[in-house]
């Protein structure tokens, strides 16, 4: 089963470990409920991903921007899943029509 998750990134690291790559992905959310009381800042997590979802991120990615995501569950430690990043959802240019009226562009058809 795979899903669309928004996370906001914080970085992006991928590696090689003996002849493997291996990828992680640190996100941060603000805190809610109790954890709130808690902590300061963001809560941080680090989440696996596919090695290509390194190379899917943007060469010119801020920390601290949202970016969308297709992940799976995978089975982690005491019989709990987590979410396993695969992909990256491309970022979609607005319709012409609509990058047209945003602008300012459009001409008249002269008919």
């Amino acid at each position: 089963m795979q899903f669309e998750m928004t996370l906001t990134v914080l970085g992006i690291s991928r590696m090689n470990i003996e002849g493997r790559t291996f990828c992680s992905v640190h996100t941060g959310q603000m805190p809610v409920g109790d954890a709130a009381n808690d902590c300061r800042g963001y809560e941080v997590t680090k989440m696996g991903a596919e090695p290509a979802v390194f190379d899917q991120i943007a060469a010119d990615f801020q920390p601290g921007e949202d970016v969308h995501f297709i992940a799976q569950l995978k089975k982690a430690g005491g019989g709990k899943s987590q979410p396993y990043l695969i992909g990256v959802v491309p970022k979609t240019a607005p319709p012409a029509s609509q990058a047209t009226k945003t602008t300012g562009t459009a001409k008249a058809d002269s008919k």
